[in-house]
């Protein structure tokens, strides 16, 4: 067994207050197109009243669609939910299976219909982007990069559409534990215009927003971006001095920052092409959960002589529409319908939260100071 296949295994045991995911994107990013499909556990913990369930995910997001994103969930008993062998990676829930190697399955709410059946080559071993001093600092939160940057193969079909899926670039993670993070921001993406070859992932989160005593709590903010050179922006220092600020609904940059080389990541999307999900907590609270798979983004790359040297802006680098960014926080983020915890689609009578400000292409930054 892979080191990879190792980090996909089931880690419930039965207790209850646990949640267990693996989530799927894929991106077709010549058509602007993409796909995630998320498999999940949820048992609340004593006391709360909430059933443990087993869920499976998905959406669909074309930037060229009169519908840019729609999103739908299938709630399923826990029973339903296959843990597999602890041999071989393989779990399935009512007709949706992953594995190592291959996704597949089906769903349907009162509007759309998307069945899947795609296969990807495993990746040996887990991806690392985050600082090794996470290993040894414990966390209600777990997450392991079981397949990232990989490619699918195979077909989705959408509304009784049959779309071909021939090399396309996506990823395969695995997450679990007792709590889920109270804020988070997560920016990635394989495709900039200007090579193929490029990869950025950055994630800015904190557990809880205060700690005891009411003191506001540290985001970390591990950033990682591949290209001709890596910049890993993701040793303990720079996770607790990057920067992530949003200015506006979509709207979300990114700031890491070295002795001699710094980076400012901009992505955005407007609100209609993200798909909205309330999560539910094993303490029984809920989160706001919004995400586009076809936001764009851009990067600038800056560098300077010597640490007391003024900053030079170098190479940019833009992405359109092929870039996945979630914004994850107790509060919704403006514009975005959600689909509540217990329902499986948004309701139709539903609105989305208002905002006078559709979060576009942000305005242009200074090289940093």
């Amino acid at each position: 067994m892979t080191r990879s296949e190792l980090a996909n295994l089931p880690r419930w045991s039965g207790e209850q207050g646990f949640y267990e995911i693996w989530f799927t994107v894929l991106f077709e990013p010549l058509r602007r197109r993409a796909y995630w499909f998320r498999y999940t556990l949820f048992t609340p913990l004593p006391g709360v009243g909430a059933k443990p369930v087993a869920i499976v995910w998905m959406a669909r997001f074309d930037a060229d669609s009169d519908e840019p994103a729609f999103g739908f969930k299938n709630i399923y008993p826990v029973t339903e939910l296959d843990r597999g062998l602890s041999a071989k990676f393989g779990i399935q829930i009512g007709p949706n299976r992953l594995g190592d190697g291959y996704v597949s399955g089906s769903g349907a709410s009162d509007w759309h219909h998307m069945s899947w059946d795609l296969e990807f080559r495993p990746r040996k071993r887990p991806a690392r982007r985050d600082p090794a001093l996470f290993d040894y600092v414990p966390t209600a939160v777990n997450v392991e990069r079981a397949n990232a940057e990989i490619v699918f193969n195979g077909r989705v079909t959408v509304d009784g559409e049959e779309r071909q899926i021939k090399n396309a670039p996506g990823l395969q993670y695995h997450l679990w534990g007792s709590k889920r993070v109270e804020d988070l921001r997560w920016l990635y993406c394989k495709r900039f215009d200007q090579s193929p070859n490029i990869l950025l992932e950055a994630t800015s989160m904190r557990p809880a927003r205060y700690t005891v005593g009411g003191i506001e709590a540290p985001w970390a903010t591990p950033i990682y971006w591949q290209g001709d050179s890596k910049l890993a922006f993701n040793s303990a220092a720079h996770v607790i001095g990057n920067r992530c600020t949003i200015s506006g609904p979509g709207t979300v940059v990114f700031e890491g920052r070295g002795t001699t080389r710094s980076l400012v990541a901009r992505a955005w999307c407007e609100p209609s092409e993200m798909v909205g999900y309330v999560y539910r907590d094993p303490d029984g609270s809920d989160l706001y959960v919004a995400q586009s798979d076809i936001a764009s983004c851009e990067v600038e790359l800056h560098e300077r002589s010597h640490p007391l040297a003024s900053w030079r802006r170098g190479e940019r680098f833009t992405c359109d529409r092929a870039a996945a960014l979630e914004l994850h926080g107790p509060e919704p983020v403006e514009g975005v319908r959600y689909i509540a915890w217990e329902a499986e689609h948004v309701d139709d009578n539903s609105s989305s939260v208002e905002s006078d400000d559709v979060g576009g292409r942000p305005d242009d930054q200074a090289v940093p100071a």
